[in-house]
């Protein structure tokens, strides 16, 4: 009987010791695919911060240009009420003369008949 009950321990170790490698192996992949994923987190949190700092200083920027042509538009239009509703501001109300272009006559000019009757029976 010793023998024989000896028998199931020892399979039955060796199948508890293939479950335990077999859950080694399989812990190992769920850790692993687990580094990866936090890997990609962490990257996507990375660019997630790149591209919000970019969106920071583009409306930065903007703002700045916004008050910017709300200080110069302040400013002209303080000048021009310094100056009068009559005055004219050179950069609202000048406009360029147009080109002109000089063409060259492609026919030659036609030929003026005088009569000069005076000279003709001297």
């Amino acid at each position: 009987m010793s023998s024989h009950s000896s028998s199931p321990n020892e399979s039955d170790r060796k199948s508890t010791k293939s479950l335990l490698k077999k859950l080694a192996r399989d812990f190992q992949a769920l850790s692993y695919q687990q580094l990866q994923h936090e890997a990609q987190l962490k990257e996507r949190d990375v660019h997630f911060a790149k591209i919000e700092e970019e969106l920071r200083l583009v409306k930065e920027k903007d703002e700045y240009a916004t008050k910017i042509k709300i200080s110069s538009h302040a400013s002209s239009s303080r000048l021009s009420e310094s100056y009068g509703e009559e005055s004219l501001k050179m950069s609202e109300y000048y406009q360029p003369q147009p080109r002109t272009v000089i063409r060259e006559r492609k026919e030659s000019p036609k030929e003026v008949r005088v009569e000069l009757r005076h000279f003709y029976g001297k």
